[in-house]
């Protein structure tokens, strides 16, 4: 599908129709396992060094140093915000990462699936795809699958955002989060493990971004501009007063900086 996050509607091109009896162990043992793949995101050292190690905090950091070689301490009191804008931001990007981690739409413990013409009761990551599972009143799909007898309602809410139950017949989708409100289905499942809508929502709401929105992108641009004119002023500012003016450096440096 060319947008993850498009909700299927048609049945892909290699779909078989499993047996009412369901698959057997050697079939299932062949098939892919509805086995999500862990996404560890930023660590803690790329938050922080992403927080730390911008043009801005880099230049302010290099005048920081040009400072401190000449003793003069009381004019970094910039540095108080530069150190706070980054502590703020680092911070919110961890309790982000935090929040995010926790996030989890599938929580059912067991499934009920047909096998071999038994009705088992298995986890949820051994199932695979093409097997028949079992869908009651209260249960949670767990893959995206296609039923194939029964009929109710499942409820989507977690999924798209509508509140009402949405009714199912033969034929139609059940996407994994959604959970069944009415009736009883025997469902095939279809998509599974990281290819189910369930996972695909799931990666996309751990990615962290930060906002872009036109305030920021323009003030970005206007402090890339103002560094990008500031860095030759401050030296040809420095050769004067230092070479020119014959000032000392404890004079010259931290007029320059300001």
């Amino acid at each position: 599908m060319s947008d993850p996050l498009q909700i299927p509607r048609t049945l892909p091109d290699d779909f078989v129709p499993t047996p009412h009896s369901g698959l057997t162990d050697q079939q299932a043992a062949s098939r892919k396992p509805n086995e999500t793949k862990a996404d560890p995101g930023k660590s803690v050292w790329q938050i922080i060094a992403g927080n730390l190690l911008t043009p801005v905090n880099l230049l302010n950091i290099a005048l920081a140093v040009c400072l401190i070689l000449v003793g003069s301490y009381r004019n970094m009191l910039f540095m108080g915000v530069v150190v706070s804008n980054t502590v703020i931001g680092t911070v919110q990007e961890l309790r982000a990462r935090r929040t995010i981690r926790r996030l989890k739409l599938l929580s059912a413990p067991q499934a009920r699936v047909l096998r071999g013409g038994e009705e088992r009761v298995c986890a949820p990551e051994k199932l695979v795809q093409g097997d028949l599972v079992l869908l009651h009143a209260g249960d949670q799909v767990l893959a995206d699958a296609i039923v194939s007898r029964g009929g109710g309602a499942a409820d989507e809410s977690l999924l798209t955002g509508e509140s009402d139950p949405v009714a199912k017949r033969p034929g139609d989708w059940l996407m994994s989060g959604a959970y069944i409100t009415e009736g009883q289905f025997t469902a095939q499942l279809v998509h599974v493990g990281d290819d189910s809508y369930a996972a695909r929502l799931t990666r996309a709401a751990r990615k962290i971004k930060r906002p872009k929105s036109a305030l920021m992108t323009d003030l970005n641009k206007l402090i890339r501009l103002v560094s990008c004119i500031l860095l030759p002023l401050g030296a040809l500012l420095f050769l004067k007063q230092h070479f020119l003016m014959e000032l000392p450096l404890t004079s010259a440096v931290p007029s320059t900086v300001a």
